[in-house]
C-alpha cells in the first residue's frame, strides 16, 4: 500500500470520528479503524502528515489521562509520543 494511500485511510477514519473538522481524535480510535493497515506503514504516514497545513499530531498534556491503549497507540515523533490527532478543512 502506498504512502498516499495510507494517508487516504487515515484522512477516511477521521472523519468518521471527528464532530467536527478540527476536532482531537485520539490515535487510538483512529488505529482501530484502521486496525488491517500495517502499524509501521501507518507511522510513517502520520509523521509525513505532520508537514500538511491542515494537520496536527500532539501529545497529550494530562499524561496522567492516558489509557495503556492511548499509550500503545501512540507515534513517535521527534522525542515525543504523540496521542491526538486533528485535521481542519482543507
Amino acid at each position: 500500500m502506498s504512502a498516499a494511500e495510507v494517508e487516504a485511510l487515515v484522512r477516511s477514519a477521521y472523519r468518521d470520528l471527528a464532530t467536527a473538522p478540527g476536532a482531537w481524535v485520539g490515535l487510538a480510535d483512529v488505529r482501530d479503524r484502521l486496525a488491517d493497515t500495517d502499524r509501521a506503514a501507518l507511522d510513517a504516514a502520520l509523521r509525513a502528515m505532520v508537514g500538511r497545513e491542515d494537520v496536527r499530531i500532539i501529545p497529550v498534556a494530562n499524561t496522567k489521562s492516558l489509557t495503556a491503549r492511548d499509550r500503545a497507540a501512540a507515534v513517535r515523533i521527534g522525542n515525543e509520543d504523540n496521542h491526538a490527532l486533528a485535521i481542519g478543512p482543507a
